[in-house]
Order: C-alpha cells, then sequence, then structure tokens
C-alpha cells in the first residue's frame, strides 16, 4: 500500500470532536484518512471541513493555512494525517496501452 502525507495535527478541540490541521494536499468530505499514531492508526471519513473564519468547505487544498476537520479522538502531540492510494503499477500501464 502507498500512502500520501495529508496533514499535520495542530490543536485538537475536545468540545467540538475536531482538530486544526495544516493541509498537505487536498482533502475532501467524503474522504477517507488515517490519523497515524506511534503505537497504530485511525481510519476515519472526513465529514466537516471549516475554515479559520468557521466556514464550511466541500474541500481544501495544501498551502500555508489551517482548517478544521472532525476528528475519531484526540489525535495527541505529533499526530499526522495521510491517506491510502493505489500504487503505481507498471504492468497494468503497458498493458492498458495495448489494448488501444
Amino acid at each position: 500500500m502507498a500512502y500520501r502525507f495529508s496533514g499535520i495535527v495542530r490543536v485538537y478541540d475536545a468540545a467540538r470532536g475536531m482538530m486544526q490541521i495544516e493541509p498537505r494536499n487536498p482533502i475532501r468530505v467524503g474522504q477517507s484518512l488515517e490519523l497515524c499514531f506511534p503505537d497504530r492508526d485511525v481510519i476515519f471519513t472526513v465529514s466537516v471541513i471549516e475554515n479559520e473564519k468557521g466556514k464550511n468547505l466541500d474541500e481544501i487544498h495544501g498551502g500555508l493555512h489551517t482548517c478544521w476537520i472532525n476528528a475519531p479522538e484526540d489525535p495527541g502531540p505529533f499526530a499526522m494525517l495521510r491517506e491510502a492510494v493505489a500504487e503505481f503499477d507498471p504492468v497494468m500501464i503497458a498493458l492498458s496501452r495495448e489494448r488501444s
């Protein structure tokens, strides 16, 4: 399995069940992410994205800003987010070219 780094967790708001993150790649509502802990990973679905002003968004892109997303649990210090992505398979690419 290959992974794409999605962001860094900065702050957790227990009252709201949300974490403030610095996204490094696009994150969309409905997307499956993994919250990585030192001893385990927790897979969850993004159901809420809010910008810094509290406005709901459908997606956010990486850059020099933060946003809030729902958190399945307290991420604690040094948590990061990642997304599982399909691995590149050169054999499948070659086969798809042969069919053209």
